[in-house]
């Protein structure tokens, strides 16, 4: 991904997702830990925008370990 990032020249934004049982702040912190992650690997800090989606977007109700993620969007 950090490849392909640092080829295309999009920016992008790093979501960042919590289940219902964690801290709001979680979601953020994973947003944060990929962004500084892709930076190590060579993508421009400026074209990483790292958001916060907390709880608000669940995958799946049933299997709550599934909603703590990190997505990737073109921007």
């Amino acid at each position: 991904m950090a490849r392909c990032l640092r080829e295309d020249g999009h920016c992008v934004r790093v979501e960042g997702h919590a289940d219902s049982e964690e801290p709001a702040a979680v979601a953020q912190q994973r947003a944060a830990a990929v962004a500084e992650a892709l930076v190590a690997l060579g993508v421009e800090r400026r074209r990483l925008r790292p958001v916060s989606c907390k709880s608000h977007h669940p995958i799946s109700r049933l299997h709550k370990h599934l909603n703590r993620r990190v997505e990737l969007h073109v921007d």
